[in-house]
């Protein structure tokens, strides 16, 4: 990854843990469009992508940007968690549907053996 489209990623992975949803939509849709990677994964943010702190967020606009712009919906962080579980875990269910309805994988399990519905109750 080029140095500048590296920096135009780590803006967008702060726009998502920051921003309100009418602020980071804006924001996140001049990112991707300048060639932000929406499935970059931070250190510093547990090893998450943007779409982890959109859905934790419930940015339900950000999060369907972040979906049109081919972010990877079943990327699991280090312990196997995935969007869907932190959306479930948050009570996002808006974002939880733009998930499923993307083809998140329901049956995903985290590396306790988590998947979203035990997430969720």
């Amino acid at each position: 990854m080029h140095g500048g489209s590296q920096d135009l990623s780590k803006q967008l992975q702060e726009i998502c843990c920051h921003s309100e949803d009418r602020v980071a939509l804006q924001e996140a849709r001049t990112l991707v469009q300048q060639g932000a990677n929406p499935n970059i994964l931070d250190a510093r943010h547990f090893f998450c992508s943007p779409l982890f702190h959109a859905v934790q967020r419930n940015l339900v606009n950000t999060t369907l940007l972040l979906i049109k712009h081919q972010a990877n919906i079943n990327q699991p962080n280090r312990l196997g968690f995935r969007p869907l579980h932190i959306a479930a875990v948050y009570g996002s269910v808006e974002c939880i549907l733009l998930l499923l309805r993307a083809g998140a994988d329901i049956n995903a399990k985290t590396v306790f053996g988590f998947d979203a519905y035990n997430m969720a109750v």
